[in-house]
């Protein structure tokens, strides 16, 4: 299949190419025109006077020449004047140069090659001169004159030849019919040329029609595009605005090539343009992503959304392969109730909003509501405030460390270490979410900057656990995924280890999905910490999609077993069991164990029996601020019980 764009005559016929070219074509034709008009008005200026004025030239040339033939021919007779030869030689003379050089002989000079044949006669005649003089003198001898009239009698020949030609017909003669032929000639040539600027011109008029078309009309499916939909489009709060994308097109396109992608967006737009009426519009608005606005929609949202999915889903056969075709889509219902229409990028916007809400979360579909259209205003107004708050400008957000320990499992509850985690306000009343601020950071570039800032402020404020109570334990850290870089390394050094913090003490902790991100990348930068004596911990084990294949590749030091493993254990021996099974794992490869979630003591007896190293809960202790944290490890400390203190203090974004 050829894409319409490729094969229509006309695309073809107003391409890039075909279009410059007649331009260029058609402002040398505007230039030749000029030329051949200023042409023929020199012409028209060659009135009929000026014709006779320059036959009148050409017959003084002649009576003149019969004068100085007379004189020459008496200058052996006894009616000889020499002096007169001489003037008539002059006069002559004077005839030529008018001839060649007076405006009033312009009509002479511009028939046939009467200017060359002029100047060729007057400069036979000037040789002349010579010989003239002396006889006018009185100065010859018979055979000098007898040269000089021979050779006068040769030219003499020649201007009666070029008067005669010139002369034929009449005074006028053919002068006259010169002008009018070369007139003629540049009327034929300037009607040729308003004929083919006339083309030109008209195919610049359908060339603006087809490309204004082609301006509002996609190429590749014949849809209508985006400036049509800004142009033309109009949508009421009745209709129902659908945004839906190819899924995974980028790997399609990625497997299967850019023009094979083109024929898929092709069969694309023609199975939606089956699954709307005629009244609704179907709009390429980018490569791979349509718009359908369906016109006056009764029915529910979700359902002609969903039938619109299920409608257009299709196997693409393709180089002996079926790859199932799939759409993922957002829609925005409007507001029937309201009176005033909303302006259709309101509505598209808001329709993107719920396809990327689709995206994210792996649904078929999302109908915006109120709900999610204040989720997308609070993310970018948090947005808005993190960037200037990294910028270091004035900010409603603000974001700190609260600590939240972790113990080991005995009767005493010993703490060994806490986990910290971020906490933002906005205005100081309203909580963002720590997971919200990371995702912000990483879509929006702020990743390494939110990494650089949690770092610096670890390390200020854990130096005061080296500092005042000297542990000799740990500090984790949760890498967000912009971090894990071959710069790590000396982030950590001009962070947490300039504050104070020995390499020894810092465990670096990964989760499995930022991993996956990029395996091959992951390891080296791991190895390069580890070789400063950083310890490794694998966080929210479980959750991803290679577990095991982390627990042998990463070499980890630490194992975080997630809180979903740990729900109702006390409740379902099968979940007691498994939980059992994990711990069994990290103990055989030599990790230690932070069990996350315990919230009771049955849960707590449960994990104490199955041998977790270390425990992290409610139970145990809820988040604090580090004033309350010093104040337990002191109290720890006076009971007597320094010696069990262990710092393991986990950092990231919680």
């Amino acid at each position: 299949m050829v894409s319409w764009a490729r094969s229509t005559l006309f695309h073809r016929l107003f391409s890039h190419r075909i279009t410059f070219s007649v331009f260029v074509l058609t402002c040398f034709l505007l230039i030749v025109t000029a030329a051949n008009y200023m042409e023929a008005k020199d012409r028209k200026d060659v009135t009929l006077s000026g014709i006779r004025l320059a036959s009148w030239s050409l017959t003084q040339l002649r009576d003149e020449a019969r004068s100085f033939d007379r004189q020459l021919v008496l200058m052996n007779t006894r009616l000889a004047k020499p002096k007169m030869l001489y003037v008539r030689y002059e006069i002559l003379w004077s005839r030529f140069d008018y001839l060649l050089t007076s405006t009033e002989t312009y009509a002479v000079r511009s028939v046939n090659d009467n200017v060359t044949r002029i100047e060729s006669l007057f400069s036979q005649f000037k040789t002349l001169d010579a010989v003239v003089s002396r006889v006018s003198s009185g100065e010859y001898d018979e055979r000098s004159l007898q040269l000089l009239k021979a050779d006068w009698r040769a030219l003499h020949k020649d201007i009666n030849a070029l008067v005669i030609e010139n002369m034929v017909g009449g005074e006028t003669g053919n002068l006259t019919e010169q002008f009018d032929k070369d007139l003629e000639q540049l009327a034929e040539m300037r009607t040729v040329l308003l004929i083919l600027l006339a083309a030109g011109f008209v195919y610049f008029v359908f060339a603006i029609l087809y490309l204004r078309r082609q301006f509002r009309k996609d190429p590749l499916t014949g849809l209508a595009n985006r400036h049509y939909l800004e142009k033309k489009g109009s949508v009421s709060e009745q209709d129902l605005v659908i945004v839906c994308e190819i899924r995974d097109f980028q790997q399609v396109q990625t497997e299967h090539g850019g023009a094979e992608a083109d024929q898929l967006i092709a069969l694309c737009a023609k199975k939606l343009s089956e699954c709307i009426s005629s009244l609704d519009t179907l709009i390429h608005l980018s490569y791979g992503v349509f718009v359908i606005v369906k016109r006056d929609c009764r029915k529910a949202p979700e359902y002609v959304t969903s039938e619109v999915i299920a409608c257009s889903s299709f196997d693409w056969e393709i180089a002996n392969t079926s790859v199932p075709i799939r759409f993922v889509a957002g829609a925005d219902p409007g507001e029937p109730d309201e009176e005033v229409s909303r302006p259709w990028q309101i509505r598209h916007q808001n329709a993107l909003r719920a396809l990327n809400h689709s995206l994210l979360n792996d649904h078929n579909f999302c109908i915006i509501d109120d709900e999610l259209l204040s989720k997308f205003d609070f993310r970018a107004e948090v947005l808005g405030e993190l960037v200037r708050f990294f910028r270091g400008e004035p900010t409603k957000i603000s974001l700190s460390l609260v600590y939240q320990p972790i113990v080991q499992i005995d009767k005493q509850k010993t703490v060994a270490g806490a986990e910290v985690l971020l906490r933002a306000k906005l205005d100081n009343e309203t909580f963002v979410p720590p997971n919200v601020i990371v995702d912000i950071c990483e879509r929006h570039g702020l990743g390494s900057k939110f990494g650089a800032w949690l770092f610096q402020k670890v390390g200020n404020e854990a130096s005061q656990l080296f500092s005042v109570l000297r542990f000799q334990g740990f500090l984790s850290l949760n890498l967000n995924p912009s971090l894990i870089n071959e710069s790590l390394p000396e982030i950590l050094k001009d962070t947490i280890v300039a504050a104070g913090v020995e390499p020894g003490h810092i465990c670096l902790e990964i989760t499995e999905d930022n991993a996956s991100l990029d395996f091959d990348r992951t390891i080296p930068v791991i190895e390069q910490c580890r070789a400063m004596g950083v310890s490794i911990a694998l966080d929210d084990f479980g959750t991803g999609y290679s577990s095991l294949e982390y627990l042998q590749h990463l070499r980890i030091d630490k194992l975080k077993v997630d809180r979903s493993f740990v729900n109702e254990i006390e409740n379902s021996p099968a979940r007691s069991q498994f939980l059992k099974g994990i711990l069994d794992i990290a103990h055989q490869m030599g990790v230690s164990t932070v069990v996350e979630g315990i919230e009771n003591q049955q849960q707590w007896d449960i994990v104490a029996e199955h041998r977790a190293s270390f425990v992290q809960g409610y139970f145990a202790y809820k988040p604090m601020e580090l004033a309350d944290f010093l104040s337990i490890l002191v109290d720890q400390l006076i009971t007597g019980d320094a010696k069990a203190v262990k710092s393991n203090v986990s950092v990231f974004p919680g």
